[in-house]
């Protein structure tokens, strides 16, 4: 059980510090994405570079913190259950622990 809250702790630590890692990489990216780019050639500009590095930041702080919030929130330490039918037989497709359907 210990390990189990361990677990949960570091998931839901992690994804509430990728979360708010959005409150740095968001005016960051409002800010440098608002700059005019310069007409001679807009894909060697490091300004594109600086602002396509940012939107990657901003979509994988997001995205990979909404699942690792997520899932420490659920998580409860038993990845695999067994269900245990009314008629008193185990499910075959799911191993691990027992639980019962009531």
């Amino acid at each position: 059980m210990r390990k189990a809250r361990t677990k949960q702790r570091a998931y839901r630590y992690v994804g509430a510090l990728l979360l708010w890692s959005l409150v740095v990489w968001l005016p960051m990216l409002f800010h440098y994405g608002s700059k005019p780019v310069d007409e001679g050639k807009p894909e060697q500009s490091p300004s594109m570079l600086l602002v396509g590095g940012l939107f990657a930041a901003v979509f994988v702080s997001f995205v990979v913190g909404l699942a690792f919030f997520r899932t420490g929130r659920n998580y409860d330490g038993i990845r695999k259950l067994r269900w245990v039918r009314p008629d008193g037989s185990l499910s075959v497709l799911v191993k691990g622990h027992k639980l019962q359907m009531y």
